[in-house]
């Protein structure tokens, strides 16, 4: 007959007295201290698992004490999640470069994450419920390192995994994801390798479903310049273009990345994109989802876990995309040029064409004569490089460049 283990004492007083501290020392402090104190947090939840163990072992000769065992199993859950609730998530080394994405390029993963096409709050979304979501929001890049922790969460599969609070590393996704996808890859590949098989094979399958007109309307922007009789000699051209280079490559990135957060939360970058670029998103947009929906994907990598990969794929290559170069358009100079601080103040004046800057540029000169600060300068300055570098593809804000730079 099995003999009556004696349970640890446990002081779950203590514990939990101890989990509030913790937590608060996450929210807290430099981002120096912050990796030191989450290491810490991770100890405390492995000396929660030690305890549990040890509780559940005590309860397992206690013959029909399953009350007590569920309580144990629930009070469990209930610390292990009070440690993680507002930590940072160790850095994933695939992931890391979110730091360095713009707000505006986090947008449409921050919503795929939270939030479904409905606009009903995921399920396993923690993000919206953090205090630094609530405080900064949307200023994206406050709170990167818990974007990549909602990564993780969502990659966990199972409802058990999620209250668990299981994180599961991008690379793991990714096999996940190919491997459902039915997308053949080689072992071992490093993230962004897959990344661009995975959205190069979505994108080269969803262009059979794009009539001739449209596809000639797209030729421009992938360096196509002949006619295009049929599907096949598109591909076969834009496989040869693309060959190399990384600005193409990253345009189809976006492509597939746009049409992937249309469909799964309806919100993409046609806003912030030019408009030459627009177009080509909005032909692209329907074919997309009509591929996702066709994918031999189960619902949560279909309509989660794929559209996430290739919001990812998209941000670690939208530094690559030269839109001017692909389009054969003028270079912007950018704001340390001291032309664009000649034009804000009246030190030299251009006949320009581009009806919006004219405009902009009467607001600027007269706030900076009500204000003439270098602030107000500098401000200026960015507001009338921002407005050329968005419309650059115009051929008003061609010509404008032209003449202000004094360019052929």
């Amino acid at each position: 007959m099995p003999v009556c283990r004696k349970a640890p004492v446990v002081n779950f007083s203590q514990v939990v007295r101890t989990l509030h501290v913790e937590r608060s020392l996450c929210c807290h402090g430099d981002a120096a201290n912050q990796m030191e104190r989450v290491r810490g947090v991770r100890s405390l939840r492995g000396v929660l698992r030690g305890v549990f163990f040890s509780v559940t072992r005590h309860f397992k000769y206690r013959k029909g004490d399953y009350g007590s065992a569920c309580a144990s199993v629930f009070l469990f859950i209930f610390l292990y999640n009070s440690t993680g609730a507002s930590m940072k998530y160790d850095t994933d080394r695939d992931l890391a470069f979110l730091e360095t994405s713009t707000s505006d390029n986090l947008h449409p993963l921050v919503s795929l994450l939270l939030y479904d096409t409905q606009g009903q709050t995921r399920k396993g979304a923690k993000l919206h419920t953090l205090s630094v979501y609530r405080q900064h929001a949307p200023n994206h890049r406050a709170y990167w390192p818990e974007i990549i922790e909602q990564i993780a969460i969502h990659g966990a599969g199972t409802f058990l995994e999620r209250i668990v609070g299981k994180r599961t590393e991008y690379s793991k996704i990714l096999n996940h994801v190919v491997k459902k996808a039915k997308i053949s890859v080689m072992p071992d590949l490093s993230a962004d390798i897959v990344e661009e098989k995975i959205f190069t094979t979505i994108f080269l399958e969803t262009i059979p479903s794009l009539s001739l007109g449209e596809l000639q309307a797209v030729s421009p922007l992938f360096g196509i310049n002949q006619v295009i009789p049929d599907t096949h000699t598109f591909a076969t051209a834009l496989q040869n273009a693309a060959a190399g280079n990384e600005s193409l490559t990253a345009l189809t990135s976006l492509i597939v990345a746009h049409g992937a957060a249309m469909y799964a939360c309806g919100v993409g970058y046609a806003a912030s994109a030019p408009r030459v670029v627009r177009d080509v998103l909005e032909i692209f947009e329907q074919p997309l989802r009509r591929k996702f929906l066709a994918m031999p994907l189960n619902a949560l990598s279909r309509d989660l876990l794929l559209p996430m990969i290739m919001q990812i794929a998209f941000l670690r290559r939208v530094d690559q995309m030269d839109l001017v170069s692909l389009l054969g358009l003028v270079h912007i100079p950018d704001q340390a040029h001291p032309r664009w601080r000649e034009i804000i103040l009246g030190q030299k004046v251009f006949k320009l064409k581009y009806f919006a800057v004219k405009m902009l540029l009467g607001r600027i000169v007269c706030r900076i004569a009500a204000d003439p600060s270098e602030e107000m300068v500098r401000e200026g300055i960015a507001q009338l490089h921002a407005i050329y570098a968005k419309n650059v593809s115009s051929p008003a804000a061609q010509e404008d460049l032209k003449t202000i730079f004094e360019l052929e």
